[in-house]
């Protein structure tokens, strides 16, 4: 199938070795029914919203909300808060490092 990645890099300078900055991206990505979606995933809040279908997370020190979902789940998290609300899986793995 299709794959389409989006991502959000920073490259840096030799001499510095970390990112101190206030930094808020915001994508908001319409998908049509019955399409599978992959989320990868670290620092951030994630919503998924009116989505039924399959989907996968991998996310470390994130905020995921899950509304209105529905279709087969697989969900790795670490060090984050998964919630949800009107969810109704077929099918449910959940591994969460902490």
């Amino acid at each position: 199938g299709n794959v389409i990645q989006i991502r959000n890099t920073f490259i840096l300078p030799a001499r510095v070795d970390q990112i101190s900055s206030a930094l808020e991206v915001i994508f908001e990505i319409m998908v049509p029914p019955g399409q599978e979606i992959e989320i990868d995933n670290k620092y951030g809040y994630i919503e998924i919203s009116n989505f039924t279908g399959t989907f996968r997370t991998n996310i470390s020190f994130c905020d995921l909300l899950l509304e209105k979902v529905a279709g087969q789940a697989k969900l790795k998290s670490s060090f984050s808060e998964v919630r949800g609300r009107e969810v109704a899986f077929t099918s449910l793995q959940s591994e969460d490092d902490k």
